[in-house]
């Protein structure tokens, strides 16, 4: 009897060594599952933020590309504006030189008149004398 209880005990602890080895092996292969997951989620947050990276780099881009178009147009409003002033100072200067122009043509057909004047009130200065 003592026969079959040691035979009993020794394989009660067999089983218990290999529940053990079982738990310890299922322990290890629950840790490896676990650093695995682990190490997903980490690799899943970097590459969020990675796309976070650049969906801003993006974002900052666009702005500075919105930026430039304003400072664009407001470049090319500012030079219309200096393109419309010119215009309307060569049309000024245009009018000022043909003013100019009538005006020293008015005074040179008045010295003309005045010349032609003398030369004939002249003229009839001298008819009108005795003696020449």
């Amino acid at each position: 009897m003592s026969r079959l209880v040691d035979k009993l005990k020794q394989a009660e602890r067999e089983r218990s060594a290999r529940d053990g080895d079982a738990r310890r092996v299922q322990s290890e292969q629950d840790t490896r599952t676990v650093l695995q997951e682990t190490e997903e989620i980490r690799a899943r947050i970097e590459t969020e933020r990675d796309v976070e990276r650049t969906h801003r780099a993006r974002l900052a881009e666009d702005m500075r590309g919105i930026d430039l178009a304003r400072e664009r147009q407001s470049a090319e409003a500012e030079l219309r504006r200096i393109a419309h002033s010119r215009a309307e100072a060569e049309t000024k200067a245009a009018r000022l030189v043909a003013d100019r122009e009538r005006a020293e043509a008015h005074a040179l057909s008045e010295a003309r008149a005045r010349a032609r004047r003398r030369r004939s009130s002249g003229r009839r200065a001298d008819a009108r004398a005795p003696g020449c």
